[in-house]
């Protein structure tokens, strides 16, 4: 059965500046990749200088520093552009985080309103139905919960990190408060 892609697995929508963004990035970075060769073939070449004991001549000196001025200008042309790109990735985080958290919250809705019905379906009548504590109440909507998650970490065919992320989300809500249990729920973590 094919499903619908998740809103995790959304691709990113790159906009008009992202793409020049990344032009930018790339040209500077494969400039600066040819400036640095060009630095570290003139370390070698003043290396062998300073050890056959001759001075470095005014042209080579004179090269050296256009090729440092330059990997400076690089530098300060690089950085605008991965603060953009760096500001990009973490909003698309936070999108993708908010949009996980949105999803969580839907299946604790729907948890409960399954356990609501289940104890309605058992006694209509809500003066007879059998009384359930607010823990085993909570525990039971958890692990309905946690069911959920797993059949849409399949449903919606997420990456391994986003099932990691999601089903250990899911377990925190399923962790027991009573200390007496917390070992046995290690158990079954591990």
């Amino acid at each position: 059965m094919l499903s619908t892609p998740s809103p995790l697995q959304a691709p990113v929508a790159y906009t008009q500046r992202d793409m020049t963004v990344i032009a930018i990035l790339l040209r500077l970075l494969e400039e600066k990749e040819m400036v640095l060769s060009n630095i570290k073939r003139m370390n070698s070449e003043a290396e062998t200088m300073v050890k056959s004991g001759r001075n470095f001549p005014p042209v080579f000196q004179a090269e050296y520093a256009k090729l440092v001025i330059r990997l400076e200008d690089i530098n300060k042309e690089l950085n605008p552009s991965l603060s953009f790109m760096h500001s990009r990735s973490k909003s698309h985080e936070t999108q993708r985080l908010s949009e996980r958290e949105q999803w969580t919250n839907d299946i604790e809705e729907k948890s409960r309103k399954i356990i609501s019905n289940a104890l309605e379906t058992q006694e209509p009548d809500p003066t007879k139905r059998p009384t359930v504590s607010p823990d085993i109440r909570t525990l039971m909507e958890s692990y309905i919960g946690l069911m959920m998650h797993i059949k849409n970490c399949v449903d919606r065919q997420l990456s391994p990190m986003e099932t990691r992320l999601t089903i250990d989300a899911a377990l925190v809500a399923c962790r027991p408060k009573m200390a007496e249990h917390r070992g046995i729920f290690g158990e079954i973590e591990t």
